[in-house]
């Protein structure tokens, strides 16, 4: 398990989708850092350059376009990690020793899982120390903050890690690669929709409300606040830990029944 797991990481770190992803952490980390969208509308007159500011080292993270941001990464790392050897039907070299389908498929979404993880939690630091640099850490500095960024940043990575469930056993499906990364945005678009009109539809039913805390539109922006709302993150853990047993029990369904070239 762990020699497929070293060797995913090191054909995706030598593959076009580590560079792309890369490319786009940098663009989104400094678009981010530097409020860079909001010095966009000022020169475009739709907000007062007055109302320009830049976070600070602390709440940089604490903002709902940080969790976004990866919303356009994401899915190419889903490609790349998951979809391209099967889909070219470059993983069969990996059945001639003899390995299981349930342990390469297990093996890339561990690699997955731990290629989000660190993309979500440096990015998430170094975006700390730039606006520290550039700004200030935050009125005063304690240890105990830190302690809640890497806390928030390690939660916020498996959130997005539980999110990618629908798209992952898609990936495993559909052979185009474009088609994934459509699928994703498509899935994206659905929840983020059907995360507000159940708002709107239980809002007169307090028994009811608790499903909607399950969605990831809701507990994450919740996530994402300085002023953490503690009750949701039983409902945050039960939907992460409940979409990674549905993808690894469905997805490895699904690739040891797939028929590959």
């Amino acid at each position: 398990m762990i020699r497929i797991i070293r060797a995913e990481l090191n054909r995706f770190a030598k593959g076009r989708g580590f560079i792309i992803c890369i490319a786009l952490t940098i663009i989104c980390l400094i678009t981010h850092s530097f409020n860079l969208f909001g010095r966009l509308q000022s020169l475009l007159g739709l907000i007062e350059s007055t109302n320009i500011s830049l976070p600070d080292g602390y709440s940089v993270s604490f903002a709902s376009s940080y969790t976004s941001i990866f919303t356009f990464i994401v899915p190419f790392l889903i490609v790349s990690i998951i979809g391209s050897d099967i889909g070219s039907g470059a993983i069969c070299n990996l059945f001639g020793r003899g390995i299981k389908r349930r342990t390469i498929f297990i093996a890339k979404y561990l690699t997955f899982a731990i290629v989000v993880f660190a993309l979500i939690v440096s990015s998430g630091l170094i975006s700390a120390i730039l606006s520290t640099v550039v700004n200030r850490w935050g009125p005063q500095f304690h240890i105990s903050q830190v302690l809640r960024l890497l806390s928030t940043l390690s939660l916020l990575a498996f959130s997005q890690i539980a999110f990618s469930t629908i798209p992952i056993l898609i990936a495993l499906i559909v052979q185009s690669e474009a088609l994934v990364v459509i699928l994703y945005f498509v899935w994206s678009l659905i929840e983020s929709i059907s995360a507000s009109v159940m708002n709107g539809a239980v809002a007169k039913h307090e028994s009811m409300q608790w499903i909607t805390k399950l969605l990831f539109t809701n507990f994450s922006s919740s996530i994402e606040s300085l002023n953490i709302d503690k009750s949701i993150l039983p409902y945050a853990a039960i939907s992460i830990v409940c979409s990674i047993i549905a993808c690894l029990t469905i997805g490895t369904s699904i690739f040891s029944r797939k028929e590959l070239m």
